[in-house]
C-alpha cells in the first residue's frame, strides 16, 4: 500500500544555505524516494522533500545499538541520536525495541522509555566484556520477540567492534546505519590488532543492501564498496533546547570542550598541549572540559600534573550544556575523526563559533570560514587558529549569526520523518518480488 500525502514536508539540505535561496519542490508520493530527495540536496542544491504520510505504514522494529544514553563507556552522539529519533517514530505508530549493552549497576535488564522498548544484552561488569557479552547474547535475546511475534525491519547501529552475523542472515529486512569509519586509525589507535577490526569495518559496508549514512562522506565510503547500495543520508540534528532564545552573555576568554571523554578519537590531548600555550600567550583564556566516558582518569590525572586554575571539568551535562555553550567564546573540537559533530551544529544554534579540526565528518557539520574554522589535528594549528579569533570580536559575533541561520536545518522532527521514510522503502524494495 502507497501512503496518501497529506501535506508535503520540506527537508532542508545543510549545505544550501545561500545557495538554492530558498527554492524547494513538491514530489508526489508515487515518485517520492530517499534517493530522489538525496539528489536534490546533494547535485541541485534544493529543499529536498519528506511526504507527510496520511495513511501511516506501522512496522515493528527491532534496533541493535551496544551504545545508549546510559553507558558511563560511550553515551555519545549515536547514542542521543537513537532516542531522538525512536522515540519520534513511535509517536507516528512504529514498535520499536532497541538492543544495547550491559553496563554497571545495571537494575533492569528490560525498561520502556519514551514509549521505546530497551532490552540490556549481556554482562555489565567491565566494557570489554560488555562489548563482547552483547555480541554474543543480542541475537538470542531478539529471537524470544521474534517468536512471539515476527519484525518487519532489522536496523543496525554498526560498529567495528559490534558482530552480529546471525541476525544479518535472518529473513526479515534490514538496514545498516553508519555514523562513523575509523578506517586506519584503528590500527594507530590499537596496534596490530586493529588490523582486525579495520578489515570488519569494511565488511560491514558489503553485508547490507541498505544504508543510513550520518553524512556525505560516510554515503560515499560505502558506495566506494559496493557501488549498488541504496544509500540515504540523515544528518544528526540537535534537540530543540538549543533553540529557545537566550540572553546569556559570554562569559569572556572561556573556551569549552563539550562531547565524550575519548583522548585519542576527540584529541583531547591536542587540546591540553594547545591550551598550555595558549594559557601562556593569554593570562585571562579558561578552558571548560564538559562530558564523560572511558578516559576520565587519564583526564582527571592530566588536570592534576598540569596543575593549571584555568582548567575546569565539569563531567557529564544535560540541557544545561546550551547554557554553557552560550556563555563560552568558542567551541574547540580537536577531534582526529568524526563521522558528523552534533555538538558542533549545537554550538551554531545557540551562536557560539567552531574551532575544529579538517576532517571529514566536520567538514560537513561545520561551514569552514563561515561559521567556525577547521584546521589540521595539530596543537600548533589549534593555538594559531584560537589566538587569531580571541583576537577578532566582530569575526567571532559574524561566525555566530551565521550559524543561528545554518543550524535551524538540523531538527529532530525532520530529520526523523526522513529516516522513517528511509525504512519504509527498505521495507518496500525488500518485500518486491
Amino acid at each position: 500500500m502507497l501512503p496518501g500525502v497529506a501535506e508535503p514536508v520540506v527537508y532542508p539540505g545543510s549545505h544550501c544555505q545561500g545557495k538554492a535561496g530558498g527554492c524547494c519542490i513538491v514530489i508526489p508520493d508515487y515518485l517520492f524516494s530517499p534517493r530522489i530527495a538525496v539528489v536534490l540536496q546533494e547535485r541541485l542544491c534544493m529543499y529536498a522533500v519528506v511526504p507527510y504520510f496520511s495513511e501511516t505504514v506501522f512496522m515493528r522494529i527491532a534496533h541493535f545499538m551496544y551504545d545508549h544514553r546510559g553507558n558511563p563507556w560511550l553515551g555519545g552522539g549515536g547514542a542521543v541520536r537513537e532516542w531522538e529519533i525512536n522515540r519520534r517514530l513511535v509517536e507516528r505508530g512504529h514498535e520499536i525495541h532497541v538492543y544495547c549493552g550491559a553496563v554497571p549497576g545495571q537494575k533492569m535488564t528490560d525498561w520502556v522509555e519514551d514509549g521505546v522498548h530497551y532490552h540490556s544484552c549481556g554482562v555489565g561488569v567491565q566494557y570489554a566484556v560488555s562489548r563482547l557479552s552483547f555480541n554474543c547474547t543480542a541475537r538470542g535475546r531478539w529471537n524470544i520477540l521474534q517468536k512471539q511475534t515476527p519484525f518487519d525491519l532489522i536496523v543496525e547501529d554498526t560498529s567495528p567492534f559490534t558482530m552480529l552475523p546471525a541476525v544479518r542472515r535472518e529473513h526479515v529486512p534490514a538496514v545498516a546505519i553508519i555514523q562513523n569509519f575509523m578506517g586506519k586509525r584503528l590500527i594507530a589507535k590499537m596496534g596490530p590488532i586493529g588490523r582486525w577490526f579495520a578489515a570488519h569495518e569494511r565488511s560491514l559496508q558489503k553485508r547490507y543492501r541498505h544504508y543510513i549514512t550520518v553524512s556525505r562522506f560516510l554515503s560515499d565510503a560505502v558506495k566506494q564498496q559496493q557501488p549498488d547500495a541504496e544509500v540515504t543520508v540523515v544528518y544528526n540534528g540537535i534537540d530543540d533546547v538549543a533553540f529557545i532564545p537566550r540572553t546569556t552573555d559570554k562569559v569572556p576568554g572561556q573556551l569549552l570542550f563539550l562531547g565524550r571523554i575519548d583522548r585519542y578519537h576527540k584529541g583531547l590531548d591536542l587540546l591540553l598541549t594547545a591550551f598550555e600555550q595558549l594559557s601562556k600567550d593569554d593570562p585571562d583564556l579558561s578552558l571548560v572540559i564538559a562530558g564523560g566516558g572511558r578516559d576520565e582518569a587519564w583526564l582527571r590525572n592530566e588536570i592534576a600534573v598540569r596543575n593549571n586554575p584555568r582548567i575546569r571539568w565539569t563531567g557529564r551535562l544535560g540541557p544545561e550544556r546550551f547554557d554553557l555553550l552560550a556563555q563560552s567564546e568558542l567551541l574547540v573540537m580537536p577531534s582526529r575523526f568524526e563521522g558528523w559533530g552534533i555538538t558542533a551544529v549545537e554550538a551554531a544554534a545557540v551562536g557560539t563559533p567552531v574551532v575544529g579540526t579538517l576532517v571529514d565528518g566536520l567538514m560537513e557539520a561545520v561551514d569552514n570560514g563561515v561559521t567556525g574554522e577547521l584546521v589540521a589535528p595539530d596543537a600548533d594549528a589549534l593555538v594559531r587558529c584560537i589566538s587569531g579569533l580571541m583576537r577578532d570580536p566582530s569575526r567571532r559575533a559574524r561566525m555566530g549569526a551565521a550559524g543561528k541561520l545554518r543550524a535551524a536545518n538540523f531538527r529532530w522532527d525532520i530529520l526523523s520523518k526522513l529516516q522513517d521514510e528511509a525504512y519504509v522503502n527498505c521495507a518496500r524494495m525488500s518485500a518486491a518480488p
